[in-house]
C-alpha cells in the first residue's frame, strides 16, 4: 500500500461492528518501520479511530478477505452500500489490520516509489510537476 494515513474513522458503532465480527476491537493503527501494520487493542470504553490506506493503489489478496470472518465484517460495514463515512478505504484497512498486520507492506518503507499521479500528486505525496 502507499499513503497511509488518509482519513480516518473514529465510531463507537465501529467498535460494535469489530466486535460481531471479529469478537475483538482495535482501536488504533500504525505503521512500523518495516512498513507493517501495528495494532492496538481498544481499552475498557475506548472508542475505535482507525486511519486508512488511501484507495488510490493498493496490492490485496483477494482470498484474504473472501474468509469467514472478513466476510461477517464487510457485510456489517456496508450493510445495503459503501458510504462517505463506511468506506472501501475502511474496508481495505481493518481487516489486514485485525487479522494480518504483519502481512501489510508499505511501499515507501520497503524502498518503492510507484509514480503514480491522483489528484494532482505522485504516489498521494509529493506534487506532480509534469502535469
Amino acid at each position: 500500500f502507499d499513503n497511509f494515513n488518509q482519513g480516518r474513522t473514529t465510531s463507537r458503532e465501529l467498535n460494535d461492528k469489530m466486535l460481531q465480527a471479529y469478537n475483538k476491537t482495535i482501536c488504533n493503527v500504525q505503521v512500523t518501520e518495516k512498513g507493517t501494520f501495528k495494532s492496538e487493542p481498544c481499552v475498557g470504553d475506548q472508542i475505535a479511530g482507525i486511519s486508512h490506506i488511501h484507495g488510490f493503489h493498493h496490492v490485496t489478496d483477494l482470498d484474504f478477505y473472501r474468509s469467514a470472518p472478513n466476510q461477517r465484517f464487510l457485510a456489517l460495514l456496508v450493510e445495503k452500500r459503501f458510504s462517505r463515512f463506511w468506506d472501501d478505504q475502511l474496508a481495505v484497512t481493518l481487516p489486514a489490520a485485525m487479522l494480518a498486520p504483519e502481512r501489510t507492506w508499505a511501499y515507501r518503507r520497503n524502498g518503492m516509489h510507484m509514480g503514480i499521479h491522483h489528484n494532482g500528486l505522485l504516489d498521494g505525496k509529493e506534487k506532480n510537476t509534469v502535469f
